[in-house]
């Protein structure tokens, strides 16, 4: 007879992740999904045994009090949150926890770890904190290494994509993610993209939604990929992306450029402590990541990327004639993440 597990998302996003808790779990439990409606009309496609509704629009206690009966109701044996943050998750966590059932969470932003009162209050209950990326644990036990957590990659998923149409002989760069000028520097990527050394068939991909009717900035970088002496060869959307769309784009790519920058103390730490998913997108479908050579020293990085000074360019161009094997670690397959949730139930 399988156990029982539990996945939940307290909050209203994040279900991007919840297919690799399904697979590493399917096997030997059986497991329920307790989510809002807002996020389980997204995840339609999980097959999971049940799943268990709360609305969005309640407030924490009652989402909390809801979680927790059905977890009471349930006897699961573990319940994973998903987004294990939050005032949802620490509401649950002020109640007595079933004896038999262990709790597992999963941090999204690392430095809530460190710092935050909440937090500390959810840890009392955690048997075993993941965040997404060695360099994230690494970064944390750096800080205090009394706290208790391990990086997991939840890259897996069971969806198939539509194949896009693509000349056999170009070259996709996509930049994924949300177009906004507080993490990424357009600019300076549009002014690179104006070289001779970029060959016709090479094709920039800025895969976010930009809107010049949406903000001033939104407004100028529109206006500047018009003029651009090599618009023909930047694709842009205007509107929302698909989830199928983006992800065709994402599987079809040659190399992923983050694009990133640390040019504040807050994006500083976003970099340390949460990982951009650029990252992600690049993991789940094997995709060359191109990063500055600071990011060189970070196990995630020395066997998915290509790596520049200041030229990523250059960069590109020495990949495609001197290519190397890369995600060859068996970190990259859902085995070794399989197994290493297990240890820990």
């Amino acid at each position: 007879m399988k156990l029982k597990a539990a996945i939940v998302e307290p909050g209203s996003s994040h279900e991007e992740c919840m297919d690799s808790w399904l697979l590493f779990l399917q096997a030997d439990y059986q497991c329920d999904i307790v989510a809002s409606d807002e996020v389980m009309h997204r995840i339609e496609h999980l097959n999971a045994t049940k799943k268990l509704v709360f609305a969005e629009k309640s407030s924490s206690w009652k989402k909390a009090w809801f979680i927790y009966q059905t977890i009471l109701k349930n006897q699961y044996d573990v319940v994973i949150f998903n987004t294990c943050q939050g005032n949802v998750v620490r509401n649950i966590c002020w109640l007595p926890k079933p004896k038999k059932t262990k709790y597992i969470g999963l941090v999204h932003d690392g430095s809530k770890l460190l710092h935050s009162g909440t937090q500390k209050i959810i840890s009392k209950k955690i048997h075993q904190y993941f965040v997404l990326a060695q360099y994230i644990a690494q970064n944390i036990q750096k800080q205090n290494a009394n706290i208790k957590t391990d990086w997991i990659y939840l890259i897996f998923n069971q969806r198939s994509v539509t194949k896009l149409s693509k000349n056999s002989n170009e070259i996709w760069i996509t930049v994924p993610g949300r177009i906004h000028s507080s993490r990424k520097n357009y600019e300076q990527l549009l002014d690179d993209w104006n070289t001779i050394e970029i060959p016709e068939n090479w094709k920039l991909i800025l895969l976010g939604s930009l809107d010049p009717n949406k903000d001033d900035f939104h407004l100028h970088l529109s206006k500047k990929i018009k003029q651009h002496p090599k618009q023909q060869q930047i694709i842009t959307f205007n509107g929302f992306i698909p989830y199928d769309t983006y992800e065709s784009y994402i599987t079809q790519s040659d190399f992923i450029v983050p694009y990133t920058h640390d040019k504040d103390a807050d994006i500083w730490q976003y970099n340390q402590f949460r990982i951009t998913g650029s990252y992600a997108s690049a993991f789940g479908k094997k995709i060359p990541l191109v990063l500055p050579e600071k990011d060189q020293l970070s196990t995630d990085f020395q066997n998915s990327a290509y790596f520049y000074s200041t030229d990523w360019i250059s960069c590109i161009h020495k990949a495609l004639q001197q290519p190397k094997a890369l995600y060859q670690n068996e970190f990259w397959e859902i085995d070794h993440h399989t197994k290493k949730l297990k240890s820990y139930l």
